[in-house]
């Protein structure tokens, strides 16, 4: 609940006030398909079957990577990535809006990405349902 501070035509911004009440908010889910580091092969040494078989038959409202590695087989699957620009946090405004994303990196993008929800967790109490899949070739 709230009050306007002022008038406003329609589709134009209002200011509200005095708000009360609590919005319970959908998050979206994340998918993190960990790669090699370069320095372990990247692209040339992921396992592209297991990646193939993780997502099959998901949807995804946004596609991050979080570096080159990341890029590189994303295009080697044939995906268009969705969020190109600071993509932790990119993802961590997608899910917050409700979109499911598929977030692919070496290990150190994809502990920055972890990390990230952690913290939104200590801070907010707010949870993200979140799975890795490490698809390093064994």
């Amino acid at each position: 609940m709230g009050v306007a501070r002022s008038d406003a035509k329609k589709g134009e911004e209002l200011l509200i006030g005095s708000l009360e009440g609590v919005v319970e908010l959908e998050l979206g889910d994340l998918l993190v398909l960990q790669l090699p580091s370069e320095i372990s092969g990247g692209s040339r040494n992921a396992d592209l079957l297991l990646a193939s078989r993780a997502i099959k038959g998901l949807k995804f409202g946004e596609i991050a990577a979080g570096d080159v590695v990341g890029e590189v087989v994303a295009d080697r699957m044939g995906m268009r990535l969705t969020l190109v620009h600071a993509p932790v946090q990119a993802t961590l405004n997608a899910l917050s809006k409700g979109l499911d994303v598929l977030f692919l990196g070496a290990h150190e993008s994809t502990e920055e990405m972890i990390g990230a929800i952690e913290r939104l967790k200590n801070q907010t109490g707010y949870s993200i349902s979140h799975k890795v899949i490490d698809l390093g070739k064994k």
